[in-house]
């Protein structure tokens, strides 16, 4: 982080000896804009302001445990079937347009569960909705899937 003199931050990278930094792509406005490592150059899109998140502020809330997670079910309809894997499939093209609520983020990544949600997701409710795979069996590591 390099303090610039309007009282933003530039994100430079070590790799590039501070060459290259992290900027939102196209200078776009856009929320849910990528981000990419570019060529410092100053520009707006490169600032990035540093705010205080006060815990207080937000209330609390209850993180379910593992038993309580329907792992599959994306569209938190309480239950697994296809329609979870297409929720999954349309929210990896077009997240801005079909969102998946955190609950179903969360039920979602069954697939190497903690690295995201992807077409494995998908993939996997496929098999549990054919009858390959155990609704039980999930989350799974992307090892077990070619078995």
């Amino acid at each position: 982080f390099v303090k610039n003199n309007d009282g933003s931050y530039s994100i430079r990278t070590k790799v590039s000896a501070d060459a290259s930094c992290i900027e939102i792509t196209s200078k776009s406005r856009e929320n849910g804009a990528n981000v990419q490592e570019w060529t410092y150059n100053g520009g707006n899109n490169q600032n990035w302001y540093i705010a205080s998140d006060n815990p207080t502020d937000n209330p609390a809330t209850e993180t379910p445990s593992v038993s309580d997670i329907l792992w599959g079910d994306a569209n938190v309809d309480k239950k697994v079937s296809i329609s979870d894997s297409v929720a999954i499939l349309q929210s990896v093209a077009n997240v801005s347009r079909y969102a998946l609520t955190n609950e179903g983020k969360r039920n979602a990544d069954v697939v190497d569960n903690g690295s995201g949600i992807t077409g494995q997701d998908a993939a996997a409710i496929q098999l549990v909705d054919s009858g390959v795979l155990q609704q039980s069996e999930l989350p799974i590591k992307s090892s077990e899937l070619n078995r």
